[in-house]
């Protein structure tokens, strides 16, 4: 199927000198063209800026994760007896 794209070149240079040759023709090409780079570069910023709030979004939410100010949260406790390994115990667990 590439190999059928020399059969074009004469359609793209006689359009290409047409479009260049007649002023108008040229000035409607220049704003396609134109048209088109500010779109891309529109779309471009627009990812940029989403890529840049989606950033700061999951920083922020992780650091309000590792945050030890919420309300509600308490350390678990056991209900084992904590054991000390400075000195002698009882049976039961209890420092003498």
């Amino acid at each position: 199927m590439a190999n059928y794209f020399y059969k074009w070149i004469p359609l793209l240079v006689l359009g290409t000198i047409l479009i260049l040759g007649l002023p108008w023709l040229g000035l409607i090409a220049l704003i396609v063209v134109v048209f088109f780079l500010f779109s891309a570069l529109a779309t471009l910023a627009f990812a940029v800026a989403r890529a840049i709030g989606a950033v700061s979004r999951a920083i922020a939410h992780r650091w309000d994760d590792r945050s030890d100010l919420r309300p509600g949260m308490a350390p678990a406790l056991s209900p084992a007896p904590l054991r000390s390994s400075t000195g002698p115990t009882t049976a039961d667990g209890r420092v003498t």
